[in-house]
């Protein structure tokens, strides 16, 4: 094993469109030989497997390519990725790039840095995001300071059970993580990742295993293909063939079953069953309980965005029934939550196409916003 060195990995699933782009960003601004990319490919559709298979045929052994012996929920598949790399490579340090997300320019410079200046500790980044499940394509870049973090653990569990999910949770989409943890995960639960959504089923593992966690303040990913994204289509309310196809090949008790109110199908309720997996699980006793009231208000804002005016009334009466009722906080935090997308907005651009919105992208490396609120700013020291 070299002293650092990277292993990028893909995992992807009937998409072999969003693979190819996301193994040649990776190609693009990879010339460090330290880096590896290895691709998962999990797909149910022979034709995609054919595509992908061919296209990375082409590449000249610059990518390994790798499949399961037989389909697998997301999960599973996460787990049979991160396996096979830690087995048929010596690198490092690990990373997943999702097959909806592209590495920005000069992104991997500041994480095969990263490597090397703290090789020992789990780093997170953030990633911007191109809206394009509608017209005009939308590209908002949020506010970054590019400052360095060391964040305690304890901190962001607080975070969490007040209902504040910010970018800095380590997630494996957004981390490189030392080989020493995740075979340290493996060991203590027989798995790396585990539960329903393996990247936040890693980040409160990884908050139990570790006291703090270095975080860069700064985008170094884009993120797009909404209409793929399951995470999108919750927030929605509207099931897409990518979310049905999860929630058809999740086997692990069912969706969202550790949290509070299961039946509201959220992002917001599917981070907190992951924490609620760990929780009760080892280890998970001291985690601070989650605050009911903000709880409730998070899912009845989620709901809110609900696209189906009949989903939205159904789901709003569970919340009631469990106690929920809109107080004067609750349209506080709303409206606090519309002012600062309104000045958002103000470095929103609008594009025709998807194609002329991602080059736009991922060739904007940003600017500093210090003075823009974030939640990372406010817990432990700056050390970059």
């Amino acid at each position: 094993m070299t002293s650092t060195s990277l292993g990028v990995i893909i995992p992807t699933r009937n998409r072999a469109d969003l693979a190819m782009a996301s193994i040649e960003s990776a190609l693009k601004w990879t010339g460090d030989a330290r880096v590896r990319v290895l691709v998962s490919d999990n797909s149910t559709d022979a034709s995609e497997s054919l595509r992908l298979r061919e296209f990375v045929a082409g590449l000249q052994g610059k990518v390994e390519l790798i499949h399961p012996d037989s389909s697998l929920g997301m999960t599973d598949h996460w787990n049979f990725a991160i396996n096979q790399a830690l087995a048929s490579t010596m690198c490092s340090h690990f990373m997943f790039l999702t097959d909806r997300m592209l590495f920005k320019r000069g992104a991997m410079e500041i994480i095969t840095g990263a490597c090397e200046r703290w090789p020992c500790d789990v780093v997170c980044f953030t990633y911007d995001r191109v809206q394009d499940y509608g017209s005009p394509i939308v590209y908002r870049p949020l506010p970054r300071s590019f400052d360095t973090y060391r964040i305690a653990s304890k901190d962001m569990l607080a975070m969490s059970s007040r209902m504040a999910i910010p970018s800095c949770l380590p997630r494996m989409l957004n981390s490189i993580a030392p080989r020493e943890h995740l075979e340290f995960l493996r060991d203590k639960g027989g798995s790396v990742f585990a539960s329903i959504a393996p990247d936040y089923n890693f980040c409160y593992a990884t908050l139990l295993a570790r006291q703090e966690i270095v975080y860069i303040d700064r985008s170094l990913l884009v993120n797009y293909a909404q209409g793929r994204s399951n995470g999108a289509s919750f927030s929605r309310g509207k099931m897409s063939t990518d979310s049905k196809d999860f929630l058809a090949t999740s086997t692990s008790g069912g969706i969202n079953h550790r949290s509070p109110i299961p039946a509201v199908i959220t992002v917001g309720n599917a981070v907190i069953h992951e924490y609620m997996v760990a929780k009760l699980g080892p280890g998970g006793q001291d985690m601070p309980v989650i605050q009911m009231d903000r709880y409730l208000d998070f899912l009845a804002g989620e709901v809110a965005a609900y696209v189906d005016p009949a989903l939205v009334a159904d789901s709003m009466k569970v919340l009631r029934e469990a106690g929920w009722k809109p107080t004067r906080r609750y349209y506080v935090r709303r409206l606090l939550g519309w002012l600062a997308d309104r000045v958002l907005d103000l470095r929103r651009r609008t594009f025709n196409g998807r194609a002329q919105a991602l080059e736009y992208a991922v060739s904007d490396v940003g600017r500093a916003w210090c003075w823009f609120p974030h939640p990372a700013r406010r817990y432990g020291p700056r050390i970059d």
